[in-house]
């Protein structure tokens, strides 16, 4: 969790997934040419 400069709290994570369906989990998330990388951001409001 992070605060945003207007007081907001974000929450925020990396999945690492092993297909393009993005169905399983990587078993290399190190590795980019394993793994399909995935950013999620958002509000805590909104959780």
């Amino acid at each position: 969790m992070i605060a945003a400069p207007d007081g907001e709290r974000v929450f925020w994570k990396i999945d690492y997934f092993a297909d393009e369906a993005m169905e399983y989990g990587s078993e290399h998330p190190d590795d980019p040419t394993w793994s399909y990388r995935v950013l999620t951001i958002m509000l805590a409001a909104e959780y």
